[in-house]
């Protein structure tokens, strides 16, 4: 069934698909990026079924922007949202990118694939001409507090509704960044159940939340 079409430019927080460490059958260790794993083979279902649910929601009339996090799960998530919206080019803003502490089980400083030019369009499944990121950006680091990472969402969000006033953006990220990203009306963050591909869509014009998928 479509979603019902809502006018207005809007923002809709995405999260990526199941990754390869949140499954033990998966057996995936990886020393080097111990913090950016790939998404399972169910984790690539998840995000083209997000693709087509987001994609029903829209008008065919609205320009639609898609933007994510540098987390190579996210990437992959991003590009199967693109394909559905026939988008060529994405944007990957480090601003978004996971909390950098122990509440995400990061306990070290994050080296991104994306950032090495470590991601394999054979193995990943991933395009990496469609995206783009300004070299001006400063990428976090290891190791902030949670109301830190907070604001830094809060700052990348209004940033980007005051640089794209009238699209739709769609931004491809976290658990944490849902539940930012459903408090920002409030300036609270509201403590919520997530799972993968979990979404939750939101007014540019003041913050107030439109709909939300897979979130309790």
């Amino acid at each position: 069934m479509a979603a019902e079409i809502v006018s207005g430019s809007r923002l809709i927080v995405l999260r990526h698909g199941e990754r390869a460490d949140a499954v033990k059958s998966e057996n995936w260790k990886d020393p080097v990026y111990p913090y950016d794993p790939p998404l399972t083979v169910l984790g690539h279902e998840q995000a083209k079924e997000a693709a087509v649910r987001i994609h029903s929601s829209l008008s065919s009339a609205e320009k639609v922007r898609v933007v994510c996090s540098p987390f190579l799960r996210c990437i992959q998530t991003a590009t199967h949202v693109a394909d559905e919206l026939n988008i060529s080019k994405i944007e990957i803003i480090p601003q978004i990118c996971d909390m950098l502490n122990e509440h995400a089980h990061i306990f070290s400083d994050v080296k991104w694939r994306w950032c090495e030019k470590e991601i394999d369009p054979s193995v990943h499944l991933v395009d990496t001409s469609r995206f783009e990121c300004s070299p001006d950006l400063v990428f976090p680091f290891y190791k902030e507090t949670l109301e830190e990472s907070g604001e830094r969402y809060r700052q990348a969000f209004e940033i980007l509704r005051t640089e794209h006033p009238n699209d739709i953006i769609i931004a491809v990220c976290h658990w944490y960044t849902l539940e930012v990203a459903l408090g920002l009306k409030t300036n609270s963050v509201p403590i919520v159940s997530a799972g993968f591909c979990a979404s939750v869509e939101v007014m540019t014009s003041d913050w107030s939340v439109v709909r939300t998928h897979n979130i309790s």
